[in-house]
């Protein structure tokens, strides 16, 4: 057996308990999937492990977590080497089967082997695709606000926490026009920058309406650092090419960055041609490595400079750390972004599934990847096995049904059903894979 031999690969499906129901398009998850996957190869001193992570939900994504950890259970890999890390990510197959398909899947496999390879090289990820800078701000989002005192508090308080605030809009005309005003005033009053992230609600015609309302109000942008997938996802990119021209039009240079409009490398190659900034969510494309090819076709389809960011699914800790070694390492993420933001913030204490802690520079107020061979961090497998479901087919059989499993819980909204809903996002019958 040579050394750096692949001798076990495996994936793992969590069920996260949340403090509270994390809301999807047909309910409500008491509990957050996610996929983790193990690689490992022999070495002279013995075995080594990398770890993986793949954190995206359904139906944001049109794949659930059964369809993640059934395609990485099918991966063979057994009896390569890692020296192969590169030819493995772009074998044809894996990319067909796992990357077009199921992409946190193939970022979860691109996490593992960067692990490995890292810990055999000694090398940490940020050495592997090479530094770009040494740490980066973080977003905070705050959900909608029924009063605008509790809006105004919060933006605050994340602003005093080091955090550049991101309130969310979309929930139409009239109380997106108050939650902006509220937050541009603040913001110019106590100079506290801040971004909108409308999650894909408006029409374009419907936003042009909003900005030009905007402008009537004489609300000030100078604070507000760029906006979030402002159109919805049938109106694609001509849809924010509409709203960028749009706030143009009223005077606001602000830039817009695209969310669910950016999937894929053409849609990279399109958003940059017309200065669309790019959200970077590993876990929605692919991983570090498919994001290195994505930037580098961007860049060479624009002559402008322009910024983009690193977004978040919610991963745990592990699935974070390689986030926040994204934002340091992709040329073009020089915004605040979501992937800086410490997972703490959501998973604590028992839900921490790493012994390291995020890093904080308190002078510069942003936080700092972590340093180390591979990823760098150092697992709390107790942690991991107390969430570990043991029977994921039976889980995801009972789930696909309409059920609940076991562990994961999912509250259905009246009229919806989990199976009628996976049909429409996947194309696939419920039982295809189980």
């Amino acid at each position: 057996m040579t050394s750096c031999e692949i001798v076990e690969t495996k994936p793992l499906l969590l069920g996260i308990k949340l403090e509270r129901p994390f809301p999807l398009g047909f309910g409500s998850l008491e509990h957050l999937p996610r996929v983790l996957y193990t690689v490992s190869a022999l070495d002279k001193k013995g075995i080594v492990s990398g770890i993986g992570e793949a954190s995206i939900d359904f139906p944001f994504s049109t794949y659930d977590a059964w369809d993640i950890f059934w395609t990485l259970s099918r991966l063979e890999l057994i009896g390569r080497n890692v020296e192969e890390r590169e030819t493995i990510l772009q074998d044809s197959k894996i990319r067909k089967d796992l990357l077009e398909r199921f992409p946190a899947a193939f970022t979860a496999l691109n996490m593992a082997l960067d692990d490995v390879w890292g810990k055999f090289r000694e090398k940490s990820v940020l050495e592997i695709y090479g530094q770009k800078r040494k740490g980066g701000h973080a977003l905070a989002s705050i959900a909608f606000q029924n009063e605008t005192s509790l809006l105004v508090e919060n933006v605050e308080d994340k602003f005093r926490h080091g955090f550049i605030p991101k309130p969310k809009v979309g929930r139409g005309k009239d109380e997106d026009l108050a939650t902006i005003r509220a937050v541009a005033l603040l913001s110019k009053d106590k100079n506290i920058p801040f971004v909108l992230d409308f999650n894909a609600q408006y029409e374009p015609e419907e936003f042009r309406e909003l900005v030009k309302s905007l402008k009537n109000l004489g609300i000030d942008f100078s604070s507000l650092i760029f906006i979030e997938q402002p159109t919805n996802e049938e109106g694609g990119i001509e849809g924010l090419i509409y709203a960028k021209n749009s706030l143009r039009e009223y005077g606001y240079n602000t830039p817009v960055v695209a969310d669910e409009s950016f999937v894929t490398l053409n849609d990279a190659i399109k958003c940059a041609r017309v200065g669309i900034s790019l959200n970077f969510k590993l876990h929605k494309i692919g991983g570090l490595y498919y994001a290195h090819e994505i930037e580098k076709a961007a860049l060479l389809s624009t002559k402008e400079t322009y910024r983009n960011m690193v977004g978040g699914t919610f991963p745990t800790a592990i699935g974070r750390a390689y986030d926040q070694q994204a934002a340091a390492t992709l040329e073009t993420t020089t915004l605040p972004s979501d992937g800086w933001e410490p997972s703490t913030n959501w998973f604590q204490n028992e839900k921490h599934l790493i012994n390291d802690e995020f890093r904080f520079d308190q002078n510069t107020n942003t936080f700092l990847p972590i340093k180390g061979h591979g990823l760098g961090i150092h697992l709390n497998w107790s942690k991991i096995d107390n969430y570990t479901i043991h029977n994921p087919r039976e889980e995801y059989s009972k789930i696909r049904e309409g059920g609940s499993g076991k562990v994961l819980t999912i509250n259905l909204k009246p009229g919806q059903t989990y199976p009628k809903t996976y049909e429409e996002r996947t194309g696939m019958r419920p039982d295809w894979n189980l």
